[in-house]
């Protein structure tokens, strides 16, 4: 299966575009179809929760994976949620949501509204007219839905005069079929996980928690092998 995500979110061959890229899979898939048809940056957003470390050496091995040419320059941003969310488990790393909790365990409040405002601005600071996010179908949440998107790029193109599309290209993909999409340099290089293993060898993914079970169900719906480390397997 092939996926154009310039296509699908109308953004034409050579037109700059941004992307949040979280290093994982669906982010990773996103950063790559972008790339194949025109330069895209980056955009890392650092909240100050539990496994961004991992998160954010993915994201190098990503753009280390694909063109330079076509993979600009990470932007890191900030938006710290530690003095919001407290002693969630997303920011302790205590009580994280294991395999077999429902995906409502793992929702964030306001998740996608804190990491798409700042990079819209950038965007809209730099000229880019377009913010990727990689939403995939099925996602229970509000932040997830075509009128928060479109309702978040308003509140800014108002408030700035800059118009920017906050742009969801994968919608309507689910994540197997990402994975039958993607290269396997491309998932291997990816990290979903909510409590990763640091090794002096780099990051391990836990194997137990609700992301990590997300992702193998990923793999085998898709009847592909999976090239993840876990360290419940090891």
């Amino acid at each position: 299966m092939e996926v154009d995500a310039r296509r699908a979110a109308g953004v034409a061959a050579g037109e700059p575009v941004a992307a949040l890229v979280s290093g994982g899979l669906d982010s990773a898939v996103l950063l790559a179809s972008l790339a194949a048809d025109g330069p895209v940056t980056p955009i890392y957003v650092s909240c100050g929760l539990a496994w961004e470390p991992a998160e954010r050496e993915a994201v190098e091995r990503l753009r280390d994976v694909l063109s330079p040419q076509r993979v600009r320059p990470i932007v890191d941003l900030v938006m710290p949620l530690t003095d919001l969310y407290g002693d969630h488990w997303s920011v302790s790393g205590q009580g994280v949501p294991d395999a077999d909790s429902p995906d409502s365990a793992v929702e964030l409040l306001g998740r996608n509204a804190v990491l798409a405002l700042k990079p819209l601005l950038w965007c809209g600071r730099e000229g880019v007219g377009f913010l990727a996010i990689a939403t995939l179908a099925g996602n229970p949440f509000p932040d997830a839905s075509q009128g928060f998107f479109s309702g978040l790029a308003d509140v800014v193109a108002t408030a700035t005069g800059c118009d920017v599309r906050l742009v969801a290209p994968f919608r309507e993909l689910t994540k197997s079929q990402l994975v039958q999409a993607a290269s396997g340099d491309v998932l291997k290089a990816s990290m979903s996980c909510l409590m990763p293993i640091g090794q002096q060898t780099g990051w391990l993914h836990c194997g137990a928690c609700n992301k990590c079970r997300e992702r193998q169900r990923g793999f085998r719906q898709a009847g592909a092998a999976d090239p993840t480390d876990y360290a419940a397997n090891a």
